[in-house]
Parts: C-alpha cells; structure tokens; sequence
C-alpha cells in the first residue's frame, strides 16, 4: 500500500539504512563519494527512494517547495536513458542549495528508462571536491556496474520498498522545472540514426583487446554468438551460410586465442571487449 510523502519517516523505517551504507562503501572508497541515492518513479505515479542519506531524503520530501522545481519529478515519459551533471542544470539551485547542507555537491544522475517508469541514480560528493566529476565522466562504466551491483545485493530493501512505495497526489501536475534541463535529460539523439550514419568497418579495440581489429561481419557474429546462438541460426540472421560462419569463428578463435568455441564465448564474456561491442 502507497505511503504518503508526508508519513515519509514510516516509509524510512521499512529500510535496512545500515545495510545500505555497507552496500555504498566501494563508492566511498574507490571514488571518494558520500552520498547515493536509487531511486524507481513509476507510470502510476508512485515511488522508491532507497539512499545512505536518510535525513536527506526525508527532508526532500518533507519541503514540499523543493520538489516543485525538481528537473527529476516529471512523468517518466519525459526521460531518456543518459545522465546529467547536476551543475549543468540552471532551475535545480535551490535544491542543491538544500542538499550542500546535507554535504551532498558536485552530483551526477544516471537515468535508465525502464518500461514501467524510470529509475535515477544519484551520486554525489562534499562540496570540497569539485574534482570528482572528472572521475564520473572518465568512469560512467563503473558507475553503472555499481548500479547494477546495488540492485542485486539490495534486492530484499527494493523489495520492500516497492510493497509500500511513496506517493505524492497530482506530483506530475505540480512539478514544473526549468524547460532547458527537462532537455538535457531528454536527449533528441537518436543513437540508431548516428550508429547508421557513421558505420564503421573495422573496430580496433583497446584494454584486454588492445591491437585486435575485427570486422563488422566478426562484430555481427560475436553479437549474436553471446547470445548463446548456433552457427546455422547466426548464419540466418546475417545472411551467410552455416559453413561461413564457422570460417569466421575459426577466425575469431585465432584472434582471441580461444580452443573451442565455448572458449572463445566465454574469453568475450568475461573480458573488457564486450564493453566495446556497439550499443542500439
């Protein structure tokens, strides 16, 4: 059953805070961040907020001011995956302002568009290190592996949370941030149209990879071989007999020094090259 915001210290109280800390520490250590939030804005206009800064959040929720102008409070229609560097956003001062006196500064925002909503992460520092955002844009990677590890060890907390999510009557209606930041977080880009626009026929990777050069048919193959795919079923997608296929992974098993094909699978999965497969 949705909590009100206003009973937001019932909803805290479902959360395993300690826990959570625990689960923030490689942030803390690795990046020299203190503060993180994850949080779930439903379609239906409920939400989770599961975060290391409790008072934080129950002060957010508390200032009903605040949310009014909160370039992350719209109907998740308005989203796009990507992420946003709190500084370039010029109608969302008062709000840091707020959040500086809970040493939470120089944050980034992670969005992830999901079907049922939008989930945003929030990472953020003391204001003394104005350094940190050069970490955040040199390491977007780790910062969505940690995403992904946070909701994997936080699965009971989500759980929870999600039984009695939070809800503010009409927010939708009630939200009005600054137009130009709803912009930047809904990028007018299209990924497909650039990745079209400017194919590639070689790839040249770096990393584990470094001086390896693949081929775009190669690429094709290696996508769909991850997949679990047979040779006769990549050889339909891509338009190429079963036999040619089986030349290429020959090719590919040379390359990435592999013995078998299960072998050559499993050096791509657990390796940097798959970061560097192209993105849709």
């Amino acid at each position: 059953m949705p909590i009100p915001a206003a009973n937001i210290e019932k909803y805290l109280a479902q959360l395993d805070i300690e826990q959570i800390k625990i689960l923030c520490q490689p942030l803390q250590e690795h990046f020299g961040l203190t503060s993180f939030v994850y949080r779930k804005s439903y379609n239906d206009g409920t939400e989770i907020n599961i975060s290391n800064q409790p008072e934080w959040v129950k002060h957010f929720y508390t200032d009903k001011e605040l949310m009014k102008e909160s370039t992350f409070d719209k109907h998740p229609d308005h989203y796009e995956s990507g992420f946003v560097l709190w500084s370039q956003l010029k109608g969302h001062q008062a709000i840091l302002e707020h959040a500086r006196r809970f040493n939470i500064d120089h944050g980034i925002t992670i969005i992830h568009k999901v079907s049922d909503g939008v989930e945003l992460s929030y990472f953020g520092t003391k204001s003394e290190c104005p350094t940190v955002v050069s970490k955040y844009i040199n390491n977007i990677d780790l910062l969505e592996r940690f995403i992904l590890y946070f909701k994997e060890q936080a699965n009971d907390i989500i759980n929870k949370a999600n039984k009695n999510r939070i809800i503010i009557p009409k927010k939708f209606e009630m939200v009005k941030p600054n137009d130009n930041d709803l912009k930047m977080v809904s990028p007018d880009i299209s990924r497909a149209d650039f990745l079209k626009a400017t194919e590639l026929h070689q790839f040249h990777f770096n990393g584990a990879c470094k001086d390896t050069i693949l081929s775009s048919t190669e690429i094709k193959i290696i996508e769909n071989l991850v997949k679990g795919m047979t040779s006769e079923e990549i050889g339909n997608v891509i338009f190429r007999s079963t036999r040619t296929v089986e030349d290429y992974i020959t090719q590919l098993r040379q390359k990435f020094d592999a013995k078998t094909k299960s072998q050559l699978t499993q050096k791509i999965t657990t390796s940097e090259f798959v970061a560097y497969l192209p993105q849709k």
